[in-house]
Protein backbone atom coordinates (compact mmCIF):
# COMPACT_ATOMS: atom_id res chain seq x y z
CA UNK A 1 0.00 0.00 0.00
CA UNK A 2 1.29 3.36 -1.17
CA UNK A 3 1.72 6.52 1.01
CA UNK A 4 -0.97 8.31 -1.02
CA UNK A 5 -3.66 5.22 -0.12
CA UNK A 6 -2.70 4.99 3.72
CA UNK A 7 -3.18 8.61 3.90
CA UNK A 8 -6.40 8.65 1.60
CA UNK A 9 -8.31 5.98 3.64
CA UNK A 10 -6.83 7.35 7.12
CA UNK A 11 -7.85 10.95 5.97
CA UNK A 12 -11.62 9.72 5.20
CA UNK A 13 -11.81 7.50 8.54
CA UNK A 14 -11.69 10.45 10.50
CA UNK A 15 -13.78 13.10 8.46
CA UNK A 16 -17.05 13.75 10.64
CA UNK A 17 -20.47 12.67 8.70
CA UNK A 18 -19.61 15.56 6.16
CA UNK A 19 -17.34 13.06 4.37
CA UNK A 20 -20.34 10.69 4.20
CA UNK A 21 -20.78 9.35 0.77
CA UNK A 22 -17.06 10.71 -0.63
CA UNK A 23 -15.45 8.69 -3.38
CA UNK A 24 -12.69 7.20 -2.88
CA UNK A 25 -10.98 7.89 -6.37
CA UNK A 26 -11.94 11.63 -5.92
CA UNK A 27 -9.97 11.55 -2.31
CA UNK A 28 -7.08 9.83 -3.65
CA UNK A 29 -7.20 12.25 -6.61
CA UNK A 30 -6.88 15.69 -4.31
CA UNK A 31 -4.44 13.44 -1.88
CA UNK A 32 -2.50 13.05 -5.06
CA UNK A 33 -2.40 16.86 -5.57
CA UNK A 34 -2.15 17.61 -2.19
CA UNK A 35 1.18 15.26 -0.85
CA UNK A 36 2.51 15.00 -4.47
CA UNK A 37 1.72 12.88 -7.47
CA UNK A 38 4.88 10.97 -7.20
CA UNK A 39 4.78 9.47 -3.91
CA UNK A 40 8.68 9.42 -3.96
CA UNK A 41 9.66 12.90 -4.49
CA UNK A 42 6.18 14.10 -2.79
CA UNK A 43 7.11 12.44 0.05
CA UNK A 44 10.93 13.76 0.07
CA UNK A 45 9.54 16.93 -0.70
CA UNK A 46 6.98 17.18 1.79
CA UNK A 47 9.34 16.24 5.04
CA UNK A 48 11.92 18.69 3.62
CA UNK A 49 9.60 20.92 3.93
CA UNK A 50 9.04 19.91 7.90
CA UNK A 51 12.26 20.29 8.29
CA UNK A 52 12.17 23.54 6.90
CA UNK A 53 9.51 24.22 9.56
CA UNK A 54 11.43 23.06 12.52
CA UNK A 55 9.44 19.79 12.52
CA UNK A 56 12.45 17.54 12.21
CA UNK A 57 11.82 15.66 15.74
CA UNK A 58 8.26 15.56 14.86
CA UNK A 59 9.14 13.83 11.23
CA UNK A 60 11.94 11.33 12.90
CA UNK A 61 8.50 10.53 15.39
CA UNK A 62 6.71 9.51 12.11
CA UNK A 63 9.50 7.40 10.31
CA UNK A 64 10.27 5.68 13.67
CA UNK A 65 8.64 2.76 15.58
CA UNK A 66 7.77 4.65 18.56
CA UNK A 67 5.01 6.96 19.18
CA UNK A 68 3.72 9.65 16.85
CA UNK A 69 4.23 13.30 17.66
CA UNK A 70 1.30 15.51 16.78
CA UNK A 71 0.96 17.93 14.64
CA UNK A 72 -1.59 20.69 14.61
CA UNK A 73 -4.00 22.05 12.18
CA UNK A 74 -1.97 25.46 12.00
CA UNK A 75 1.29 23.35 11.62
CA UNK A 76 -0.80 21.64 8.60
CA UNK A 77 -1.58 24.76 7.19
CA UNK A 78 2.16 26.18 7.36
CA UNK A 79 3.31 22.56 5.70
CA UNK A 80 0.88 22.60 2.73
CA UNK A 81 -0.40 26.46 2.32
CA UNK A 82 -3.72 27.15 3.24
CA UNK A 83 -4.36 27.76 -0.46
CA UNK A 84 -3.63 24.57 -1.02
CA UNK A 85 -5.42 23.11 1.79
CA UNK A 86 -8.76 25.31 0.59
CA UNK A 87 -7.70 23.87 -2.84
CA UNK A 88 -8.36 20.33 -1.47
CA UNK A 89 -10.92 20.93 0.91
CA UNK A 90 -13.23 22.75 -2.35
CA UNK A 91 -12.56 20.21 -4.07
CA UNK A 92 -13.96 17.56 -2.22
CA UNK A 93 -16.75 20.05 -0.97
CA UNK A 94 -15.71 19.87 2.68
CA UNK A 95 -15.42 22.53 4.94
CA UNK A 96 -11.29 23.35 5.28
CA UNK A 97 -11.66 23.09 8.87
CA UNK A 98 -12.87 19.40 9.11
CA UNK A 99 -10.25 18.55 6.34
CA UNK A 100 -7.72 19.81 8.56
CA UNK A 101 -8.56 17.81 11.45
CA UNK A 102 -8.34 15.05 9.26
CA UNK A 103 -5.00 15.80 7.88
CA UNK A 104 -3.85 15.60 11.33
CA UNK A 105 -4.10 12.15 11.74
CA UNK A 106 -3.51 11.15 8.40
CA UNK A 107 -0.42 12.43 7.09
CA UNK A 108 1.52 11.00 10.22
CA UNK A 109 -0.52 7.78 9.89
CA UNK A 110 0.37 7.65 5.84
CA UNK A 111 4.28 8.00 6.93
CA UNK A 112 4.09 6.19 9.80
CA UNK A 113 2.49 2.85 8.43
CA UNK A 114 5.19 4.03 4.82
CA UNK A 115 8.03 3.76 7.08
CA UNK A 116 7.18 0.37 8.49
CA UNK A 117 8.59 -2.92 7.31
CA UNK A 118 10.85 -1.10 4.06
CA UNK A 119 8.00 0.55 2.42
CA UNK A 120 9.64 3.94 2.97
CA UNK A 121 12.59 2.60 1.40
CA UNK A 122 10.85 1.45 -1.82
CA UNK A 123 9.33 4.75 -1.92
CA UNK A 124 12.22 6.97 -1.51
CA UNK A 125 14.29 4.01 -4.02
CA UNK A 126 16.81 2.79 -1.92
CA UNK A 127 18.50 3.13 1.95
CA UNK A 128 20.77 5.80 0.25
CA UNK A 129 17.92 7.71 -0.18
CA UNK A 130 16.36 7.15 3.42
CA UNK A 131 19.79 7.85 4.25
CA UNK A 132 20.12 11.31 2.59
CA UNK A 133 17.03 11.95 3.73
CA UNK A 134 17.82 10.87 7.40
CA UNK A 135 20.91 12.78 7.10
CA UNK A 136 19.30 16.28 5.98
CA UNK A 137 16.93 15.92 8.99
CA UNK A 138 19.80 15.25 11.32
CA UNK A 139 21.77 18.51 9.68
CA UNK A 140 24.59 16.31 8.61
Amino acid sequence: MDIIQIATETFMKNLDKEGDGLDMGDVTAAMQGLMGEDNGPGLSSMLENMKSHDMGSMVSSWLGDSDNENISGDQINNLFGSDQIGAFAKQLGLDPANVLSSLTQAVPDAVDKSSSGGQLLESLGSLDGLMGLAGKFLGR
